[in-house]
Order: C-alpha cells, then structure tokens, then sequence
C-alpha cells in the first residue's frame, strides 16, 4: 500500500522495531459527512491506487486517502479488479467459473432486463390475475387507463422449485454440488442439492424438472453416475409457478461477483484542496 504504513507507529515486538498495522484510522466524522469533500469518479480497468494518487494528488505515496475515503480493507479484492483477476478470485472462492454460473443465488422479478413494451388494455384483461401482478397501468392526462406496463418492483425468491427425491442411500452425495438427472439418455433437471438425509435428497433452483421414475440416475459434478430409486411423495413446492416463470430470471453467484466488481468502478475521492487536512488528521489519530 506504498507509503501508507509509513504513517503508522512504531512498536516494540520481540525486541524488534515494526509498524502498528492494527492501529484503527479513519477520517473525521466531520470529513467523512462532508458531501462536499468528495468528487465521484468512475474508475478505469484494473488502475492501482497509487496511479489514482498520482492522477489527482501528485504523489502515489496518497493511495490511503482513496483506501479511506472509500472504505477499503482489503487492497486487493475491496476494488474494481480485470477480467482476468476477477475470474481468479471467483475460482478461489467458488472452485471454478463453471460452478459459480452453475450456482443460482436468487430469482429476480426480470423487468428490467427483457422488453417493456406496453400491452393493451385488452391483453392486460386477458391475463389470469397471478399474471396481473407483474403489470401497473398507464394513465393519461385525464386520469384514464391507456395500456399496461410491467411493474418496476424489485422482488426476489430464493428458488425457483424444490423437489425430493427417495434414494437407497444418501452417502455419494454433498450439499451445494449440482446434480442432472438423466432419463432414457436425456437430460431431465438439473439442480442443486441443499439437503440429505439417510433416503431422501432435495433440490432447489432447478433447470427443468426431476422425473419420478425408477429407470434413472444422477450425475454428480464429475459426471459420476449414481443411481436413484423411484420418488415417493414428493416435496414439490414451486414458489415460482410454472406459467409465470417468464416474469423471473435466475442470478448466479457469477452475476452477482461481476456486478459487484463493476459496482466498486464508482468510487468517490477526497478534493485535493483538503488532502493536507486528512493528512493531518491521520497524524493526530496516530499521535505522530
């Protein structure tokens, strides 16, 4: 963190001189409510920190007034990261890129990605009521109804379907992995499992649908085959109905780092007109 650590005291530790690196900074309540203080900006692929101190400050020995100014503990992973080390930071956490896009976190009411075109009354009629939720009116300027559009609600469910299946044994099985099911050489669901018990497994977030038949077996992550007797009453909870599925879309934990990672592009940076005020700030809290 260039010269950040520079700043910190000096302690005594096995009888050697170190940095106080735990020592807690921060700025003043005064400078971190101060709207004024700060500009927006909107950062470049990948820059480092201190080429950002040296654009705005003129010294890259700065990069802790962006550390702080934005709230950043970890270097390396609280800031906008490429491509390239993004997907290594997804691999780390998730054990590869496949996994994280395999994984659903969520389903989100989709009005905002898909066409918005407006309906006519008439079609908006012809909607069954389920269906109607997902649209609001349109009014002129008398007050009168002129079509319909979809309703700009962000609501979300943390799945799409639930289902149990009976098996002779739950051993070869690990929750959070995802599954297929194959039937007569066709794929039939996909999902991932989030329980187990001695005979019955369930899913969630699930790609087409699990079949009820004992002629069939499941592939684990590895493409292992495990077999799977036939489904004796089933859990089969769907809190995203069938004929609505076209109002939602699945996020996975892929879309979620992306977009987080492009959300810490916008950052905000203290004015240089106040740069030696933090300075002394910092100083006074580390009694130097």
């Amino acid at each position: 963190m260039s010269k950040y650590f520079d700043k910190f005291p000096v302690i005594y530790y096995d009888g050697k001189a170190s940095r106080n690196i735990l020592a807690r900074v921060d700025f003043s309540e005064t400078t971190k409510n101060n709207s004024k203080a700060y500009m927006p900006h909107r950062m470049d692929d990948a820059i480092r920190a201190d080429l950002i101190a040296q654009r705005y400050y003129d010294n890259p020995g700065y990069d802790w007034i962006y550390y702080l100014s934005n709230n950043i503990i970890d270097p390396y992973y609280d800031v906008h990261l490429s491509d390239e080390n993004l997907n290594k930071k997804i691999i780390s956490k998730y054990g590869s890129l496949q996994l994280a896009i395999n994984k659903i976190a969520y389903y989100i009411n989709n009005w905002a990605t898909t066409s918005n075109d407006d309906i006519s009354i008439a079609n908006y009629n012809a909607l069954s009521i389920s269906k109607k939720k997902y649209f609001t009116a349109k009014i002129n300027y008398f007050n009168e109804v002129v079509s319909y559009k979809r309703k700009e609600t962000d609501f979300k469910v943390n799945t799409n379907k639930l289902r149990k299946l009976t098996v002779s044994s739950s051993d070869n099985f690990t929750v959070g992995s995802i599954y297929t099911q194959i039937y007569n050489n066709e794929t039939t669901g996909t999902g991932e499992l989030v329980g187990i018990n001695d005979t019955e497994i369930t899913f969630k977030n699930i790609s087409g649908d699990f079949v009820t038949t004992n002629t069939n077996y499941i592939l684990d992550d590895e493409s292992d085959q495990i077999a799977v007797s036939a489904v004796t009453n089933p859990l089969t909870t769907d809190p995203i109905p069938s004929d609505e599925i076209t109002f939602w879309s699945a996020v996975s934990y892929y879309d979620i780092e992306r977009e987080e990672n492009e959300e810490r592009r916008n950052v905000k940076l203290l004015r240089n007109s106040i740069k030696n005020k933090a300075e002394e700030e910092l100083k006074r809290v580390l009694r130097l």
